[in-house]
């Protein structure tokens, strides 16, 4: 028996399960649930960049090894990321129902299911192959599944009002063409009590300007959404979704913004500029962490130095 928490995307519907499917009773859409695990649940129409986020999972050129099989690359490169997830993020995860959006390949939500096996742990990803390549592989090699992956847009949640009790995203919330319906939509899966946790990054105009040129591979070659958000734009956001603005806390640790290195040999990595990029981090990183926050809001200075931003909100 089917938990009867998934909601139409298009019309906000129970959905009835049967022989591997889900239905709307109301507007007869049909949902594909694969080997049991993997619920099919995005609204019948998508954004070109969300099309994308999937189809980038066709390529099979060495340098986006973390897109296909090679789901062990990613371990490899984003190893202290995952540690002080465990060790600062871990802790506030409250249960026992649990839900990640933009979970790529979903270690965060298999290291929660991990510690806590008693827990309800819902995985979620605009991107099928995402999860049905990439978070299969990592459960395997975790030794760990979630409850379900579901394929979703962030925009429009499949689930009913007030069932989780904690919804995170990791760096990815500048991918969303609307943060701030997307703040909505968490809000309202939220329980009361309930407690939403974001990273992610934040970019002054001042920066962006100076790094107008700079655009990730991702932008570039695939089409995915990038953007550079502000202090500001983030304020804008949570405004919009009625999200207290005290929620919003300025990051100074650089390691959840980690840029990938290319598979390639270090002199390529240098051509590509690889080796700057890593300077700049680290000099950015050392700057700010000696900066005093309390005085740069004192003096308004949020929107020069470059930081990032942790939202940590609890419903009422």
């Amino acid at each position: 028996m089917k938990p009867k928490i998934f909601y139409c995307p298009d019309c906000l519907t129970s959905l009835h399960f049967k022989h591997g499917e889900a239905k709307c009773e109301r507007c007869l859409r049909q949902y594909k649930v694969q080997d049991d695990i993997i619920y099919n649940l995005l609204p019948s129409r998508l954004s070109t960049n969300k099309i994308k986020e999937d189809e980038i999972y066709r390529l099979n050129k060495l340098d986006n090894a973390w897109y296909n099989h090679q789901v062990w690359y990613y371990l490899i490169h984003l190893s202290s990321h995952i540690v002080r997830f465990e060790k600062e993020f871990l802790p506030k995860i409250k249960g026992p129902k649990v839900l990640e959006l933009a979970c790529g390949n979903g270690w965060a939500s298999l290291l929660i299911k991990k510690n806590n096996p008693q827990y309800e742990v819902y995985a979620s990803d605009v991107s099928f192959k995402s999860l049905n390549i990439q978070g299969q592989q990592m459960s395997k090699i975790m030794e760990v599944k979630p409850n379900y992956f579901v394929v979703c847009d962030a925009e429009k949640l499949p689930f009913i009002n007030n069932y989780f009790d904690t919804v995170f995203v990791i760096a990815a919330l500048h991918h969303f063409l609307d943060v701030a319906k997307a703040l909505g939509e968490i809000k309202r899966v939220l329980k009361p009590g309930g407690v939403f946790l974001g990273i992610d990054g934040m970019m002054p105009k001042i920066a962006q300007k100076l790094l107008n040129d700079e655009e990730s591979d991702r932008a570039k070659q695939f089409g995915i959404l990038e953007r550079k958000i502000t202090f500001n734009d983030w304020l804008n956001f949570m405004k919009k979704a009625k999200i207290p603005q005290d929620s919003l806390h300025l990051n100074y640790d650089t390691s959840y913004l980690h840029k990938y290195a290319p598979n390639l040999d270090e002199k390529k990595l240098i051509k590509k500029g690889w080796l700057f990029n890593v300077a700049k981090e680290i000099i950015y990183g050392a700057f700010l962490s000696k900066i005093n926050q309390v005085l740069i809001k004192k003096l308004k200075l949020t929107s020069i130095f470059p930081a990032g931003i942790i939202i940590e909100y609890q419903k009422n």
